[in-house]
């Protein structure tokens, strides 16, 4: 689970695109703005915290697809994806990345083939 600060709201994710736009349009905001707009408080795989590992300001939309992929981490997948972060030499990293690092042992949450011959890949 993931929780945002955004417009003064706790805003927990993931959500699906339906749940964003009935936010985004209750509250008059918009998701894509620049980060400072809005604030990482937790992001929970199993029972780690991982937010330190990520710088503070997010995309409520970026941060969203992270979220869910967490998600989807079964327990073995789940070891594999904390290996991988705790193995990341820089001290933060981008949402991005921490999205690929679990897509990569999550493929399926992308809708590829567990242990297929391809790779879901977050990039910009």
């Amino acid at each position: 689970m993931v929780l945002v600060i955004y417009g003064g709201e706790c805003i927990s994710l993931p959500k699906n695109d339906s749940e964003l736009l009935e936010l985004s349009e209750k509250h008059n905001w918009v998701f894509s703005m620049p980060i400072e707009n809005s604030e990482c408080v937790s992001v929970k795989a199993g029972h780690h915290e991982l937010r330190g590992r990520l710088f503070r300001n997010v995309q409520i939309q970026e941060m969203n697809m992270p979220a869910f992929t967490l998600s989807q981490l079964d327990k073995e997948q789940l070891e594999l994806f904390l290996s991988k972060v705790q193995s990341e030499p820089s001290e933060r990293m981008h949402c991005g990345t921490m999205l690929n690092y679990a897509l990569s042992v999550c493929p399926e949450a992308a809708g590829f083939e567990r242990g297929g011959d391809k790779t879901p890949i977050f990039g910009k």
